[in-house]
């Protein structure tokens, strides 16, 4: 499990999500998108691995997906490194 967190957070672009949602208590969804210069293809492709490792939650809201962090999560993959 802590090898497949530090792959899902091994990039540059998926830490400076967690950063912009880090920053929000709300769900966002389509002003996430537009951090950087990269296409919303490879935004959206960086978000589903990081939602895969748990990091963050996405819920449908009508047709968009919104993204808010997994606090739960967090805390879990801490007290891993923690324990290194």
């Amino acid at each position: 499990m802590l090898a497949n967190c530090f792959q899902a957070l091994s990039h540059p672009v998926r830490l400076q999500l967690l950063r912009v949602l880090a920053t929000r208590s709300e769900c966002i969804c389509g002003d996430v998108i537009a951090i950087d210069s990269f296409s919303e293809a490879t935004i959206l492709n960086h978000l589903r691995v990081l939602q895969r490792a748990g990091f963050i939650q996405g819920e449908l809201e009508g047709r968009r997906r919104c993204y808010q962090l997994n606090t739960d999560m967090l805390d879990t993959f801490k007290r891993l490194v923690e324990r290194l």
